[in-house]
């Protein structure tokens, strides 16, 4: 069975590289087989490689175009090409990489074969049709319903011998079927068919791969020869192969036997004599018909020394196929002798064959012979030195001049090409040329006048490599009532044409993913016409400018890749584009867009991106934004577009939770997104202008008050405020979000880190102990880089104390513990803020050097509840053993302050004490204390 197996992978492999070298030759394919990941292009064998791990290699991803082979989430295989890809290509690869990787591959083999360029019939282990392709069928005369489930003796029950060479291939032989007269049912028509029948190999045990071939084309009668011994004055006769004259022209037998009237003269048909520039003269009488039945150097037209090496040319004919000698006459003339047979054989050595002899007068011919000499040294010069492929085509179609470039073009030898006629050796080489629409041009078409002068033609060489050639025919002079020559030049215009089809591409497409860019969507969705109804979801990755700086650029832009495979997988028929850095839309074709159906569509996404992604071999689960909008395409699909985008915007700014979270478009959130947009733009001038605020809410100690009873002043947590110039003062919220998109975040961040030092220090000059802190964002905590601004700052005045959110914290990484680390080598006492939310873990409190917690205000708010109380009881001690301080936020009255210091916790903050105070105000307020 694993022979058997092994056939088959081996048969399936070779079929896809067949399968490449048809339609795309210059792609090369990765795909899973039988535990194997296999290499396979359309040059040379395919190749297994280490490992079983389906991952495009990097050359892959620097250029290119890309495609991800996956069904049903599954990656089938990869396909990558340096030029633009056709969709059929891969459409075809996925049916045959499917049939390898499920159940229903026979269906899919099936489905393929029907739809096979070639006749070709797929027959069980009983010889029986399981399929045929339209061509066969075409090729036979036959119907669908007259084959399938019908053995082979039953269709063709006059061809007796078929099916016992069939059943060869049966038995793992590749059997050739040899020529065969057949008659075309319903048609009446006779074909000569020969063809191949391959064993094939599936779930379904061992078939028969039957490909049939018209030859018809070989097996017609060359015309009949003219005759060679006609009435012209030719000299030729035609010769056994032991040199005996069967028959030879009147001008040949002149010379042999004829009655001169003078030295140089010979009969002609009319009883007149005619001057031979050889001074041809015999001796001796007798008919000239007594010469037929007598060998050719046996005529009295020889001196002694001529016969033998006439002899001689004879027999070299004869076993070679052709000879050719300077003989002397006996009256001192000169004639070329060429001798012309069909070289060693059976017949020939069984005394059949017959050879031709020509005899022509040098002393004209050479005259002729060094003019053309001469004419055609010129012409292939002149050819050598042409950069394109060029030949001339006489009036019956055979190459009489072709340079190196033509030879190269078609892949055919220069001697090769000058040796037969063209239409034919293209025929046979395999070349193949194609108009614009794919028509077939014949080469008997090129002599048509009205065939343009010049046109883009698609050209397969005999190798086997397809180009894009400019065509030129011209017509070459010729002599009135004969038919002209030809003069064929080709361009290769390949290489431009693919750069014009990468442009076209690359204008239209993302480098990165392979999936649409913007034009190119908006070109999709205006060929689905203007009343198509669509979805549209826009979507993208929560926090991606902060995984970008954990993860690094190149895994980032992998981690994109995979993305667009997923969500290409999402829905069948689906438009896939990716907008920007990590901005999505899928566009999907819907008879309804009411706000439900874009709902439902919302929550299958949503379902759909559940599955984490696996990069560098681990999961790394993502969360998104996602936004849609749905409505007809009309005249411009900007306007769905934007309200899509809008929808994202909405949710982003929003700042929902969750792992996918999404909105339908109304037409509401216009106003806020642009309001947001607004904010983002003015914020880099808010510094500047001085609108940024700082305002300090007191941290008091509950421990050891002064003798006065009130609570000491341990510090102060600078709050950033904005103070708009139109809508007022703005919380964090509201504008921070919007300040992390870019490098504003960095100048906030500095700018408060300064007015705070700038602040302590005025307060420390009379009481050193009080301290201040400011809050350090994911965004900045992962922006190392920018954070550096603020090192020199800090070692000349001594670092604040920082607070990082809970959330911020939940992620371990070695570049968070190391500046937590520096920081609080420095000096800085780092707080965990808003501990105890949903985000918080402890393993946060002993991974990183942490200096105290201050409670999330739920911990205070629900302080009433007994089990409330409890739980803050035991999140305090527990933070007191691990020697970390204790600060409760959001101590709004008396009893929250009772129960609270009662918990045992350390220090308090909140509106029962001050709200955000300016620096001098926090001064007075310590003074008050």
């Amino acid at each position: 069975m694993n022979s058997i197996q092994n056939a088959s992978h081996h048969l399936f492999v070779s079929t896809l590289g067949d399968l490449l070298k048809l339609h795309a030759p210059q792609a090369t394919l990765l795909a899973p087989l039988g535990g194997q990941v296999f290499k396979i292009s359309a040059h040379g064998p395919a190749t297994a490689l280490p490992g079983n791990d389906l991952s495009p290699p990097d050359e892959w991803m620097d250029g290119g175009e890309l495609r991800w082979l996956s069904q049903g989430g599954a990656l089938l295989g990869l396909l990558w090409s340096q030029d633009a890809l056709p969709d059929t290509t891969t459409a075809l690869l996925n049916l045959l990489l499917r049939s390898a990787q499920h159940d229903t591959g026979g269906q899919d083999v099936a489905l393929l074969l029907t739809h096979l360029p070639a006749p070709v019939a797929w027959l069980d282990g009983e010889l029986r049709f399981r399929q045929v392709s339209r061509h066969f069928l075409n090729l036979h005369g036959l119907q669908h319903g007259e084959v399938l489930g019908r053995s082979v003796a039953e269709v063709f029950s006059a061809r007796a011998q078929l099916p016992l060479l069939l059943s060869r291939a049966l038995a793992g032989q590749s059997v050739c079927l040899p020529l065969e007269a057949v008659t075309q049912r319903g048609k009446g028509h006779t074909l000569w068919l020969r063809g191949e029948a391959r064993p094939y190999f599936d779930a379904q045990g061992i078939g028969v791969l039957w490909t049939s071939q018209d030859a018809s084309e070989e097996r017609g009668l060359a015309r009949q020869l003219d005759s060679l011994l006609d009435d012209s004055g030719v000299m030729m006769a035609l010769l056994d192969t032991q040199g005996v004259v069967q028959n030879a022209s009147s001008a040949l037998m002149a010379l042999g036997g004829g009655v001169l009237s003078g030295p140089g003269t010979v009969p002609t048909s009319s009883g007149s004599s005619a001057t031979t520039g050889a001074g041809l003269a015999a001796s001796g009488s007798g008919a000239p018909g007594s010469l037929l039945g007598t060998p050719l150097w046996e005529w009295p037209s020889w001196p002694a020394e001529s016969r033998q090496k006439l002899r001689s040319l004879v027999d070299q004919a004869a076993q070679s196929g052709a000879a050719s000698a300077d003989i002397q006459t006996v009256r001192g003339g000169l004639l070329q002798v060429s001798i012309h047979g069909d070289g060693p054989s059976a017949e020939t050595q069984a005394g059949g064959g017959v050879l031709i002899a020509e005899c022509h007068d040098l002393s004209a011919l050479r005259e002729l012979q060094e003019q053309t000499a001469m004419q055609r040294s010129l012409i292939d010069e002149i050819l050598a030195r042409s950069g394109e492929a060029t030949l001339i085509v006489n009036a019956a179609g055979k190459v009489n001049l072709a340079n190196e470039e033509a030879a190269k073009m078609l892949g055919i030898e220069v001697a090769r090409l000058t040796s037969t006629g063209l239409g034919r050796l293209l025929k046979d080489m395999g070349v193949q040329l194609y108009d614009s629409a794919l028509n077939r041009l014949d080469y008997q078409e090129w002599l048509r006048e009205t065939m343009p002068a010049e046109q883009e033609v698609t050209l397969v060489n005999a190798a086997g490599v397809q180009r894009m050639v400019r065509l030129s025919v011209s017509m070459l002079p010729s002599l009135e009532g004969q038919r002209p020559g030809l003069m064929l030049t080709l361009r290769d215009v390949s290489v431009l044409r693919r750069m014009e089809a990468r442009l076209r591409h690359d204008t239209q497409h993302d480098a990165l993913t392979g999936l649409l860019n913007r034009a190119g969507l908006r070109s999709r969705l205006l060929n689905l016409g203007a009343e198509q109804s669509v979805i549209l979801v826009a979507l993208d990755i929560s926090g991606f400018p902060a995984l970008t700086a954990a993860l690094g650029r190149i895994p980032s832009d992998a981690l994109l890749v995979h993305l667009a495979a997923q969500l290409v997988d999402w829905r069948p028929e689906l438009l896939a584009a990716r907008l920007n850095n990590n901005v999505f839309m899928l566009a999907v074709q819907h008879q309804a867009s009411d706000k439900t159906t874009l709902e439902d569509a919302l929550q299958d996404l949503q379902r759909h991106l559940r599955a984490p992604l696996r990069l560098a071999g681990r999961e790394l689960p993502l969360s998104f934004h996602l936004g849609a909008a749905g409505g007809r395409v009309g005249r411009d699909p900007e306007v769905l577009l934007g309200q899509a985008e809008t929808a994202l915007s909405y949710v982003k700014h929003e700042r929902q939770s969750g792992q996918a979270v999404g909105v339908v478009y109304q037409e509401a959130m216009r106003a806020e997104v642009a309001r947001d947009f607004r904010l983002e733009s003015e914020l880099p001038a808010a510094i500047g202008k001085g609108e940024l605020r700082l305002g300090y809410q007191p941290v008091l100690s509950l421990k050891d008050p002064p003798g006065s009873g009130g609570l000491k002043l341990l510090g102060a947590e600078a709050l950033l405020r904005w103070n708009h110039p139109e809508l007022g003062l703005l919380a964090p919220p509201a504008f921070l979000p919007l300040a992390s998109r870019s490098a504003v975040i960095s100048d906030i961040g500095e700018w408060v880190v300064g007015q705070a030092l700038a602040a302590r220090a005025g307060w420390q000059a009379t009481h050193p102990e009080v301290r201040v802190s400011v809050n350090l964002s994911l965004d900045e905590l992962l922006r190392q880089d920018d954070l550096e601004r603020l090192f020199p700052l800090m070692e000349r005045y001594g670092p604040p104390d920082f607070e990082l959110s809970a959330a911020s914290l939940t992620e371990y990484s070695e570049r968070t513990l190391g500046l937590l680390e520096r920081l609080s080598e420095m000096g800085a006492q780092i707080l965990v803020d808003d501990f105890g939310d949903g985000a918080s873990s402890l393993t946060t409190l002993e991974r990183f050097p942490i200096s105290g917690v201050k409670l999330h205000p739920s911990f205070v708010a629900r302080l009433h509840h007994p089990r409330a109380y409890k739980l803050l009881a035991a999140t305090t001690a527990m933070a007191s053993s691990l020697g970390l301080s204790v600060t409760a936020v959001g101590v709004e009255n008396a009893e929250q302050l009772a129960l609270v210091k009662k918990a045992g916790v350390g220090a308090v903050q909140g509106y029962h004490f001050a709200g955000p105070l300016s620096a001098d105000e926090l001064e007075a307020f310590r003074a008050e204390g």
